[in-house]
């Protein structure tokens, strides 16, 4: 592998990576269907596994925040739910929208209500 290919993937890699960025408010950049594809992966990630995952992944978050005072803990996790929650369509690809949407939405409906109870 030439030093002008590996240049070539790193930025290839680089971009792709930022696609995931793209649920950033003001953020509408062209994504490749790779980079779609990619994007629902990570977003499958943080919200799509089954309700033990998905708790599992939220405690852990809660834990890596456990030095924020929990009430305030709680309002800007709510934030971060309701700005995913409110995505429609989820997912960007038909492959994780058909498979994904549903639970994914579940997900997140849920631990709403829980952080707001």
């Amino acid at each position: 592998m030439g030093i002008s290919h590996e240049r070539q993937l790193g930025s290839r890699v680089a971009y792709l990576i930022e696609n995931t960025q793209y649920f950033r408010e003001g953020m509408q950049p062209e994504i490749t269907h790779d980079g779609k594809y990619l994007v629902d992966i990570d977003l499958h990630y943080g919200w799509g596994g089954d309700t033990d995952d998905f708790r599992r992944k939220s405690e852990l978050v809660a834990k890596e925040f456990e030095w924020v005072e929990s009430n305030v803990y709680k309002r800007e996790r709510v934030k971060v739910l309701k700005l995913f929650f409110v995505r429609s369509p989820f997912y960007l690809t038909d492959y994780f929208r058909d498979r994904y949407e549903e639970r994914t939405k579940s997900n997140l409906e849920r631990a709403i209500k829980e952080l707001e109870e």
